[in-house]
């Protein structure tokens, strides 16, 4: 089920964008938050798929917001759309610069509005799905690395068993003449 937050200082904005985020699919799974600093204590608990916050809002602006977020590990690759009223491209850099993924025009077009967060959370999926991925073939590898180092274990205790077994002398030496291995009938 994806989570979708929503940060807006504005009662009515927030209403009106999480109507919009909860028609994207059945099963979203909706919070809203006025003050960003409180979004930000519980974004680490609720660990959304898709942050969806305003620019301008008391206490910390959405660039503020969101390099907070991204200095999170566990909420670094969270998509963020950020959505202002501001028509000014200083905004939208500022909150590019700052991590964001997306930035949308308010009023916003629902249309355009549905149709970037699905695509942002399918993307969070994949990078799920990926990172998932990524885990088991790490477990895979290194149970690959264990059975082979235990084959070569294995083998290496057999050899030295037939090599012992050989009733000629047999033994290896370093560069410097130091014995490094000695079968029983070498040393006896």
């Amino acid at each position: 089920m994806p989570k979708i937050v929503i940060i807006d200082d504005q009662a009515v904005n927030r209403q009106i964008y999480e109507k919009i985020a909860l028609s994207i699919q059945n099963d979203i799974e909706s919070r809203t938050f006025a003050d960003p600093k409180e979004a930000l204590d519980e974004l680490a608990l609720i660990e959304p798929d898709l942050i969806i916050t305003d620019y301008k809002m008391p206490g910390l602006n959405g660039a503020q917001f969101i390099r907070l977020v991204r200095a999170q590990p566990r909420l670094a690759e969270i998509p963020i759309i950020v959505i202002t009223v501001f028509e000014d491209k200083l905004f939208r850099l500022r909150a590019l610069d700052a991590g964001a993924t997306d930035f949308l025009l308010s009023p916003v077009d629902r249309r355009e509005f549905v149709t970037r967060a699905r695509n942002l959370l399918k993307m969070r999926k994949q990078q799920l799905l990926l990172a998932d991925r990524a885990k088991r073939l790490e477990r895979e590898l290194e149970n690959s690395q264990q059975t082979l180092w235990n084959a070569v274990r294995d083998s290496s205790e057999r050899l030295a068993q037939v090599i012992d077994a050989v009733p000629a002398g047999i033994s290896a030496t370093d560069e410097n003449g130091r014995f490094l291995f000695i079968n029983a009938c070498q040393a006896a």
